[in-house]
């Protein structure tokens, strides 16, 4: 868990990578993560723009943006759903907004369609 790692080295407190479990229908070959981000506030970790992350999944990151903290840590809690727990269905919550942004735009659309 480097990358999550990285992020949590700029806080005073430990991280955690909370894991909680639900068994619902036995006969269900499905397992489903509910993967999440908890930043505190963004830390920007411990690392600068160029260097290089290692990542659970063996692949590195170089960092050219020190605001990806959020990405970071979910590309560790991704791979550990995966791997570890086994999930063949995920859902990720986290709020990304610049990411958000370059994917969506930054056109406010809420006065627009509320008043229908």
């Amino acid at each position: 868990m480097e990358a999550f790692l990285a992020v949590s080295k700029g806080s005073s407190q430990e991280p955690q990578l909370i894991v909680m479990n639900y068994e619902g229908d036995p006969k269900s070959n499905n397992k489903l993560a509910l993967v999440g981000k908890g930043l505190t506030f963004n830390s920007g970790g411990a690392y600068k723009p160029g260097d290089i992350i290692g990542s659970m999944s063996r692949k590195t990151i170089e960092v050219l943006n020190t605001d990806a903290e959020g990405r970071l840590t979910l590309a560790d809690a991704l791979w550990y759903a995966v791997k570890t727990l086994k999930a063949n269905r995920i859902v990720d919550v986290a709020t990304l907004t610049g990411a958000c942004i370059v994917a969506l735009g930054n056109i406010n659309i809420s006065k627009r369609f509320l008043d229908i």
